[in-house]
């Protein structure tokens, strides 16, 4: 745990105010500093000592704390340098030059060890090259399924058509997306809340639309087998943005009673449960399309 870590922890315990009150204030405080007028657009007031005692009524913590944080800003929350060197000596260019042409002149061994036998290796090749199938990992384990493409085309409409959850759309909302978190971010960054470096992390110019995919859940034993719907996030608007709020969340969730980080912490907790009584009845119980149900 880092010291900004250590000093948000602190300060939420000392003041005896709740996980999502602190993180909010932090992350979206904006409304507190910022006048916005919908009729005129967005006038940005003054962060104002009034306007910190007022938050501070709210939500019952140190106005001092806030005039002393100033625009957020952490170094995993911004990008990679771009610092290039002057121009080395030329003769460091000339010996990178030489050593880059013996290199290149070097010849890699043809026969490189195998772990398959050559009609496995063709056989891989060839199922590369056929359309009629879709190649998977799947949901449970480490196996690869192969799956006909109309059977995996068919489950994945089957759990789009559902409306309550799921609406077509005439257009990609991509950018539509990415301009509303660019306003907001921008408005965030007017106001004080995160500094310029932030901003250029949190910040996508040309994002990535979202992909739908299925896993197959081999496991059920069923044929052909349903899938676990995945959306691939990477690169979207607000892949960076769930970095920072995972960020300012994880630093409490070991505080949370019921916190299980893996299996083998499950396990421990059940070895400090003792002996159970006679009539104990012991179940489990799963949750039905978990992610679909959330409200968003």
């Amino acid at each position: 745990m880092d010291k900004f870590h250590l000093r948000l922890k602190r300060h939420v315990y000392l003041n005896r105010d709740p996980v999502v009150t602190d993180v909010g204030t932090k992350v979206g405080r904006s409304q507190s500093f910022c006048n916005v007028s919908q009729s005129q657009g967005s006038t940005l007031g003054p962060r104002t000592s009034e306007s910190l005692t007022q938050v501070s009524d709210l939500h019952n913590i140190d106005a001092d704390m806030f005039k002393n944080l100033g625009p957020f800003e952490h170094r995993e929350f911004t990008k990679p340098s771009d610092f290039e060197p002057k121009q080395n000596p030329q003769s460091l260019e000339t010996f990178i030059d030489m050593n880059e042409i013996q290199l290149s002149k070097v010849i890699s061994r043809k026969n490189k060890p195998q772990n398959i036998m050559k009609e496995e290796r063709q056989g891989l090749r060839e199922l590369a090259m056929r359309d009629d199938i879709v190649v998977k990992k799947a949901d449970k384990g480490s196996n690869i399924v192969i799956m006909r493409r109309d059977d995996y085309v068919a489950k994945g409409l089957k759990q789009l058509s559902d409306t309550k959850y799921y609406l077509p759309q005439s257009e990609n909302l991509t950018q539509k997306h990415n301009k509303e978190i660019g306003n907001f971010l921008r408005l965030m960054r007017r106001c004080g809340e995160i500094s310029e470096k932030t901003f250029q992390y949190l910040w996508r110019e040309d994002p990535r639309t979202l992909e739908f995919y299925l896993l197959p859940k081999i496991h059920k034993n069923v044929t052909p087998p349903p899938g676990r719907p995945i959306i691939s996030a990477n690169d979207c608007p607000t892949e960076t943005i769930s970095k920072l709020v995972d960020f300012f969340v994880k630093v409490f969730l070991t505080d949370i009673k019921l916190y299980l980080k893996d299996t083998t912490a499950f396990i421990n907790r059940l070895k400090n449960i003792g002996r159970l009584p006679a009539h104990a009845i012991l179940f489990s119980f799963d949750v039905v399309s978990l992610y679909t149900y959330i409200s968003y």
